[in-house]
C-alpha cells in the first residue's frame, strides 16, 4: 500500500483572533444572494459564537424577527432560544 502523503497542513487554527475576523468580513462580497448567505453565516459563526452544525441546523423558521431571538438546536436534540441582534451585526 503506498504511503499517505504528508503535504497536508497537520492541523487547522483554532481561532482567529479579532482582527483576522474583520478581515474575513470586510473581504466578503456581498452583492449576490449567495454571498450574502455567506456573510451572514460568518457573522453567526463570529458574532454569536454558534458552532457550525448549529448554523447548518438552522432553518427560516427557527427565527422570531419581531422578537430578535433564535432557536438554536444542540446535540441530544437540545433546544435553546439566542437573541440574535448583538450589536454591530452589519
Amino acid at each position: 500500500m503506498p504511503a499517505v502523503s504528508s503535504c497536508w497542513v497537520s492541523e487547522l487554527p483554532r481561532s482567529l483572533n479579532a482582527e483576522q475576523v474583520e478581515q474575513l468580513l470586510k473581504s466578503c462580497n456581498r452583492t449576490k444572494l449567495c454571498e450574502q448567505r455567506d456573510y451572514a453565516v460568518l457573522l453567526l459563526l463570529s458574532r454569536l459564537g454558534l458552532r457550525a452544525h448549529e448554523v447548518a441546523g438552522l432553518n427560516l423558521e427557527d427565527i422570531n424577527w419581531a422578537a430578535g431571538e433564535m432557536r438554536i438546536r444542540g446535540k441530544g436534540g437540545r433546544e435553546e432560544s439566542s437573541s440574535s441582534s448583538p450589536p454591530c451585526t452589519g
